[in-house]
């Protein structure tokens, strides 16, 4: 099996709209989950050909394009590249990488990871992790402690380091970079711009569908951390043993998965400052540009693009930070 197209990212950019979106299409073939962590996580799968094919596109009928939407796609391109076509066409969302890496903050500190809320705890909410992990070098901004998790998502944000991997498999006309801002503020024609460019026939669709939205909450006590260890748990059982468990299984852990961990969570209050985001700027500044470069398109003025900028508690692109 080959990948027709691609959406390879990137996390808390719009990935769970779009593959929502692309669903309706009946030409398309897509995975009923959005993630299989077939790539991301090994650990998962003895027998990967077996279970990519036919655990997850089992149910492809003759012409359809097949497709795969996983925003964790970006950090694998060596895993993936077997199962592309010189012609697989690859689709990336961009967002400003400041406001990603705060949403993506929110996102981990409601799931309870481990390493997100051992930091906030250690060096002060979100603005105290940013200076902790990225640490002026001479005239440069670099990432302290480069092994760690956190760090690997600071990274995450660089994006044309990552487009680049792909542009060598694929090919730059293969390639479309869309940017989160324009798929909110349209999301039917960044739709149909995306039918027409993996080859697929424009049809009707409706924009009201499920979006993953971050919330700024954290594990409370014993309690909290115990049913977010759970809901962990819980999220690889999909995976591992989706066809033990059975439908109703499934759907009795998604309730549980979704919704009971927040009865034991209390939100927080957290924000960039400025100090942070200057060091944030810094970092991501190469990389915005060479972006910019290769869009053809004047992200600066799109994003805002300043040193300076006042403190916030949430950017103006976060918008509730769809994924």
């Amino acid at each position: 099996m080959t990948y027709d197209f691609l959406v390879a990212g990137f996390p808390k950019c719009g990935t769970t709209t779009i593959h929502n979106l692309l669903q309706q299409n009946t030409q398309i073939y897509l995975p009923e989950c959005k993630e299989t962590f077939y790539f991301s996580d090994t650990s998962l799968y003895t027998d990967k050909e077996l279970n990519l094919e036919k655990e997850f596109y089992g149910g492809v009928s003759r012409g359809q394009i097949i497709g795969g939407v996983e925003p964790s796609f970006y950090k694998y391109a060596g895993r993936v590249a077997p199962y592309m076509r010189p012609d697989t066409k690859v689709i990336f969302l961009v967002r400003n990488p400041i406001d990603y890496l705060f949403s993506f903050y929110k996102m981990c500190m409601s799931f309870g990871v481990v390493e997100w809320c051992e930091a906030y705890k250690k060096y002060g909410k979100f603005s105290g992790i940013v200076r902790e992990y990225v640490r002026f070098s001479g005239n440069e901004c670099r990432l302290n402690r480069r092994s760690s998790i956190i760090a690997s998502v600071i990274a995450g944000g660089d994006y044309i380091r990552f487009i680049k991997r792909y542009e060598k498999l694929a090919g730059r006309e293969n390639i479309k970079i869309i940017l989160f801002e324009d798929f909110i503020r349209d999301e039917k024609k960044i739709t149909q711009e995306i039918f027409r460019f993996i080859g697929a026939e424009e049809q009707q669709i409706k924009t009201d569908v499920a979006k993953n939205k971050s919330e700024e909450i954290m594990p409370n006590g014993k309690i909290g951390r115990a049913l977010l260890a759970y809901r962990e748990y819980l999220h690889h059982t999909y995976v591992e043993r989706r066809k033990d468990i059975g439908k109703n299984g499934m759907a009795l852990c998604e309730l549980y998965y979704r919704y009971v961990p927040k009865i034991a969570s209390k939100h927080i209050e957290d924000w960039i400052d400025r100090s942070a985001r200057k060091l944030l700027y810094r970092y991501y500044d190469a990389g915005v540009r060479e972006l910019a470069e290769w869009m053809e398109r004047d992200l600066t003025k799109e994003w805002k693009w300043k040193e300076e900028s006042q403190d916030c508690k949430i950017c103006k692109t976060d918008l509730e930070g769809n994924n």
